[in-house]
């Protein structure tokens, strides 16, 4: 069984969001004279950022994605019909995932490639580049 991994691509955008969280918190913290808010404010943002940043899109033979991330936990999307390639935004996800369920926002390293893996798999994925 082949499977293609692509990684998470990694901005700027996403340090730059969590230097300014933690320097809020930190005068939070200095404002109000209480160390241990530190563990109630950042460390669970700091978790989820961790998270988020570690996450892989698995693409499979039979043309679903699995979204995986470091605690083995992971989203199947299933039936994609449609995938949006947005180039320019000012957030991070640039790849709309039209799916059984919805749609997910992503972000690989690699977008289009990406979209043409999936498209070799199902040909009937319609490609949408904005």
């Amino acid at each position: 069984m082949i499977h293609t991994t692509f990684k998470k691509k990694q901005t700027r955008y996403t340090w730059t969001i969590l230097i300014i969280f933690f320097m809020i918190v930190l005068f939070i913290i200095w404002y109000r004279q209480k160390s241990w808010l530190f563990i109630f404010y950042f460390l669970p943002s700091l978790i989820q950022f961790i998270t988020a940043s570690r996450e892989n899109y698995l693409i499979t033979e039979s043309g679903e994605v699995k979204i995986t991330s470091i605690w083995n936990n992971h989203k199947v999307l299933t039936q994609i019909t449609r995938l949006t390639y947005q180039a320019k935004t000012w957030h991070y996800s640039k790849l709309r995932v039209d799916h059984a369920h919805g749609f997910t926002m992503i972000n690989p390293e690699d977008p289009k490639q990406f979209m043409e893996t999936l498209k070799a798999l199902d040909p009937t994925i319609v490609l949408v580049y904005k």
